[in-house]
């Protein structure tokens, strides 16, 4: 076959432009495959209906006519979300919520490639400070963190295009709030302890006040 014509029936590459489109598309839930190029009718899943949406992503001709570099990035955080998400400390909460960020930092990781270089970005500090979040907490400690931490995802995912200063201040907040967080565990403890104490010596109170006789009394009726 002439090489023209091999060059004519070869299906077009994926320019990084069409892909962060298609996964824009992809993460305010418009599902349709024919927004999305190369991907053909194959059915996608949304973000919080399954774990690693990106392996899906991963299969489709839209991630293998992408530029090498691009697929092996779907690649590398399709696998760290694999490792957050086979933690078995994570709750079912925190990783439903977890999995909505895919399509974000997927984006991130597409666009600024100090994503893997940086162990503090932003966007990595979020999705650990998330994922570790939950852990030693009750359940009405968990109800106030799952409730910040959904309006936190809910911010990232409606807002985020390609402005990454969103996880910065969507990290700060979580950090500030899960002080707050530990300021408040803290002063219930000290309450408990000063109550607990409290309670303590008015019972040695109770017992100095009463008279030797009637301890006596007292210690016979026990036996």
């Amino acid at each position: 076959m002439p090489p023209a014509a091999m060059h004519t029936s070869a299906a077009p590459a994926v320019s990084i432009h069409q892909l962060m489109d298609a996964l824009g598309n992809l993460q305010h839930g418009q599902l349709d495959p024919r927004t999305m190029p190369g991907v053909g009718m194959v059915q996608m899943a949304s973000p919080s209906q399954q774990d690693n949406l990106l392996r899906q992503i991963r299969a489709t001709p839209m991630a293998s006519r992408s530029h090498p570099m691009d697929a092996m990035t779907i690649d590398i955080v399709s696998m760290l979300f694999d490792a957050i998400f086979n933690d078995p400390d994570l709750s079912a909460t925190l990783r439903a919520e977890i999995a909505k960020l895919q399509i974000p930092v997927l984006k991130v990781a597409l666009i600024d490639k100090t994503f893997f270089s940086d162990r503090k970005h932003p966007t990595r500090r979020l999705l650990d400070t998330i994922a570790n979040s939950g852990i030693g907490r009750g359940e009405q400690d968990e109800s106030r963190l799952t409730a910040e931490i959904c309006a936190i995802v809910d911010s990232v995912v409606s807002e985020f295009d390609s402005d990454t200063q969103i996880f910065s201040a969507q990290v700060q907040r979580l950090e500030a709030f899960l002080k707050e967080e530990e300021g408040r565990a803290r002063d219930n403890a000290e309450q408990m302890v000063n109550q607990l104490a409290s309670v303590e010596r008015k019972k040695l109170r109770c017992f100095v006040l009463i008279p030797p006789c009637n301890r006596a009394v007292n210690d016979r009726c026990r036996r």
